[in-house]
């Protein structure tokens, strides 16, 4: 298995096991951007729903966050460990606050993060 690194905007996508780095030209049909202000912020019951349909689309979504909320362009990513966020960088699970404030990032950029879920999802049973 290969996992390939696919760029939606600002917002990298981690799919299967080894990063490759995918040419934008290859992504054309996927040009996605996560321009948000801050009045975009979601409620506590969207969050838990989009946690919950997230979760359920893929137990196993890697993801990126590099140059966002902080992290560093040279940080690994992350992924879904049993419902909780592992960081693939330090390789352990998330502490309280630093997980909700990635969850509701990424329920902030919702139907980005659920669409390149289920673009991982079909590469990963595809092969």
């Amino acid at each position: 298995m290969t996992k390939a690194k696919v760029s939606i905007g600002n917002f990298p996508i981690l799919s299967n096991e080894i990063p490759i780095e995918i040419n934008q030209d290859l992504e054309q049909n996927t040009n996605y951007s996560l321009f948000l202000s801050q009045n975009n912020k979601p409620k506590s019951n969207d969050c838990k729903r989009f946690k919950q349909k997230l979760i359920n689309l893929n137990p196993n979504f890697y993801f990126s966050l590099s140059g966002k909320l902080g992290y560093s362009n040279d940080h690994m990513g992350f992924c879904l460990k049993n419902g909780y966020l592992y960081s693939l960088h330090t390789r352990k699970l998330l502490e309280s606050k630093e997980s909700l404030e990635i969850w509701q990032y990424l329920c902030s950029v919702g139907d980005i993060a659920l669409q390149a879920a289920k673009k991982q999802l079909n590469e990963t049973q595809g092969e």
